[in-house]
């Protein structure tokens, strides 16, 4: 991950539980994640003592096979660790990436999305410690989607733990923030059928506080500007801020996830056939998506937003200046209740 350093590509052993996972491998630096499959970026991936890596096959492909092969030492011997997930402190930062979908059609799901699977001890049903909103694996927790997606459809969603259905923005079946001429096979804007950039920026203010959440998605010599979706509010429940949760995870540090599913699932809440055209089909996902060309990057602190005592003081001092270039007598003196807001 540039600007961050080296990172272990850490496969899930179950999609979930009693449904074995399917194959993550690296090439390259480039991860492909098979249907099924599931992976978590760690800073370390401890192998154990006597098992190793055969001498064709990455150590993530490796571990695959252990996993699968039931009564062997290695298998039984690997347990998943918290402590070994990356957790990336990307509040007033940007994480970025090159996202290839172009295997990923109707009824397929490739998404990249951020959770704090480091801070988590419960091992899960899943056995490593996954927590999503929708408690995939039986744990809670929150959950920022920077993408759910493929070459149709695209949604970012934000989620607290308690909010499963979560607050999204993009293009599917219950979003339309961009179009098929903008965003699909042969668009004009991102053709789906090459690889494209994604930016996921978290910005704060000088307090510290998260103030909203974008993505956008460009594809160089498309000579258009970067497709963008924007959260600047997220109240999942009355009185209660969202982004201020996820800020604070943001803060902590959270886990990025690759993976690949949809065959013989419902998810028609992301396409749901009406941004596909008739004749794709959805039982027929491709082999692999890839991810690749990790990047976190620094952004400059929003302003802080004056509060309401400030902005009045601010105001009549204003009013003030003016009244007194205007007749030598300060304006505050005369400001109506106009001016005045009903409670401070």
């Amino acid at each position: 991950i540039r600007n961050h350093g080296s990172t272990q590509v850490i496969a899930a052993k179950w999609n979930k539980r009693g449904d074995p996972a399917g194959d993550v491998s690296v090439e390259k630096g480039q991860v492909n994640v098979r249907m099924k499959g599931r992976a978590y970026l760690g800073e370390s991936c401890a192998v154990p003592e006597g098992c190793g890596p055969d001498k064709e096959g990455s150590l993530h492909i490796f571990k695959q096979r252990l996993l699968r092969r039931l009564g062997d030492k290695c298998a039984d011997d690997w347990q998943y660790s918290n402590s070994e997930y990356v957790a990336l402190r990307l509040l007033g930062k940007s994480f970025s990436y090159t996202a290839d979908l172009s295997s990923a059609g109707c009824g397929c799901n490739a998404a990249l999305y951020l959770t704090p699977m480091w801070q988590n001890s419960d091992v899960s049903s899943c056995s490593d410690h996954y927590c999503d909103a929708a408690s995939v694996c039986s744990v809670a927790c929150s959950e920022i989607d920077i993408q759910e997606a493929n070459r149709h459809a695209w949604y970012s969603t934000l989620h607290t733990a308690s909010d499963p259905p979560g607050l999204g923005r993009g293009l599917g079946m219950y979003h339309a923030d961009w179009n098929a001429s903008q965003y699909g096979p042969g668009a004009a804007c991102v053709d789906t059928r090459r690889p494209f950039r994604v930016s996921a920026k978290f910005p704060q203010d000088e307090d510290g506080n998260l103030t909203g959440f974008s993505v956008s998605v460009h594809q160089d010599g498309s000579g258009c500007s970067p497709l963008t979706l924007e959260v600047d509010e997220y109240h999942p429940e009355k009185g209660v801020n969202g982004l201020r949760e996820l800020g604070e995870q943001l803060r902590l540090g959270v886990t990025p996830i690759v993976s690949y599913w949809g065959i013989y699932e419902n998810i028609g809440w992301l396409d749901g056939g009406k941004t596909c055209p008739d004749g794709d089909d959805a039982w027929s996902c491709g082999s692999a998506v890839a991810f690749s060309d990790f990047a976190v990057e620094d952004l400059t602190p929003a302003p802080r937003a004056p509060r309401t005592r400030e902005r009045l003081a601010e105001r009549l001092a204003e009013r003030a200046a003016a009244g007194a270039g205007r007749d030598g007598r300060s304006a505050a003196v005369h400001a109506g209740a106009e001016d005045r807001p009903a409670a401070v």
